[in-house]
């Protein structure tokens, strides 16, 4: 009953009514666990197509909940799951679900989900601050991009390549990688695509000396209405331009542009950019002498970064024993298979070696006068052809004690 109920749903044409029919489905207690994890597989699929990122993310925390030790995850569940957690910052639970991808879906070929992998992979290598592991990481996944056409995620890669030169001082190859990764987003017409490229790029003008160009490139993030609802982006966008104020020794006037952000700042969900907020402003006030201040937003700073590390409930808890379970399980099997390929190469590489070795055995037919060997075909031939025919022998010739008697004899 349950399995004509999945292949019905792919008769629904409506994503909407797809969901609410999945809904229903999960609805029922007594659903056996197989066909419970293949419609919350399929609800959270259709969710993300409506770009219902709550739903997504809820009914995501559900499937990998519900997920027996040694189970595979869909590789579709991770390409969905794992942005979601890293737009939220949870980088360690990021992680875990990275080994597990690698585990059990990287080839490392042209394959739509290596590219994906690799992204996110060098993105939290340069979180980590691990700049030259990243850069090849992310070099790696333009590669592919290359390979399968993947244009939009082509220009995600090469923004955050271009962050690790910068990052690196490798200034002139930052500028070169960011200014193509704006100018592609802009002829794909990704607004959120452009806009990450835009203010990484604008960073590495500042970092060269172009402030003019910068500051051009920022104003178009905090002035214009492509970017008005993206206020991570807007975020990124002031703290670059607080730091022009600041080259310029316009102190207050940088306190005034990231004051100004500080409500949405208090709303983030993305602990790593608030962090990078709330260090540049306490080093603005310290600078302007303000010190109560400094020492005030120090400690509201601390208190957010006890509760980014603090905050999993108790399902997110299991949720993250669960994939690090899972991850162990992978591993081992992986390692398992590994053996079992090393096995069996060493018994075909046995086989092929008992069947070079020749042996005789058996009656074999000698002429009792010239002494000849007969073999199978009928032929006569001599004991040396013989035994070099039938064997792996060498022969070698030399003369024994009784013939040579005869021989000296002859002589």
């Amino acid at each position: 009953m349950y399995l004509d109920l999945i292949s019905k749903l792919e008769d629904i044409g409506s994503l909407e009514e797809k969901l609410v029919t999945c809904n229903l489905i999960l609805s029922e207690d007594q659903l056996p666990y197989q066909v419970r994890e293949k419609i919350l597989l399929k609800a959270m699929n259709t969710a993300e197509e409506l770009h219902m990122d709550e739903e997504t993310e809820k009914l995501a925390v559900q499937y990998f909940s519900i997920l027996s030790e040694g189970s595979k995850p869909a590789v579709s569940s991770l390409m969905i799951y794992v942005p979601i957690l890293f737009g939220k910052g949870e980088i360690y639970k990021v992680e875990d679900l990275l080994l597990l991808w690698k585990l059990i879906a990287f080839t490392g070929k042209s394959h739509e989900t290596d590219t994906h992998y690799l992204y996110i992979h060098g993105t939290c290598l340069g979180i980590r601050k691990k700049f030259k592991e990243s850069t090849e990481v992310l070099k790696q996944g333009l590669e592919l991009c290359k390979k399968t056409d993947q244009n939009d995620l082509y220009v995600s890669i090469s923004a955050n390549l271009g962050a690790m030169f910068f990052k690196q001082k490798k200034y002139d190859e930052a500028l070169s990688v960011l200014e193509k990764a704006y100018n592609n987003s802009l002829d794909l017409g990704e607004t959120d695509i452009s806009g990450h490229a835009l203010v990484t790029y604008s960073t590495a003008l500042i970092a060269t000396g172009k402030k003019d160009k910068a500051r051009e490139l920022i104003n178009i993030v905090l002035e214009g209405e492509v970017f008005t609802n993206d206020i991570q982006l807007h975020i990124a966008a002031s703290i670059q331009l607080a730091n022009l104020f600041k080259i310029e020794e316009n102190v207050p006037e940088a306190i005034i542009v990231l004051e100004k952000i500080l409500p949405s700042v208090n709303n983030l969900s993305d602990w790593h950019l608030s962090e990078v907020y709330y260090e540049k402003l306490i080093a603005l006030y310290r600078l302007n002498e303000n010190y109560k201040k400094a020492f005030y937003q120090l400690k509201i700073c601390k208190e957010k970064s006890d509760k980014a590390f603090a905050k999993f409930s108790e399902e997110e808890l299991a949720t993250t024993r669960k994939i690090m379970k899972l991850s162990v399980k992978a591993r081992e099997v992986k390692i398992l298979d590994e053996k079992n390929i090393q096995l069996q190469q060493s018994n075909l590489q046995l086989k092929h070696a008992l069947e070079e070795i020749k042996t005789l055995s058996g009656i074999i037919p000698v002429c009792t006068h010239c002494r000849k060997i007969r073999n199978d075909e009928g032929y006569w031939n001599s004991l040396e052809t013989y035994l070099s025919n039938n064997s792996e022998a060498l022969l070698s010739h030399s003369i024994c004690p009784d013939c040579i008697e005869k021989v000296l004899e002859e002589i």
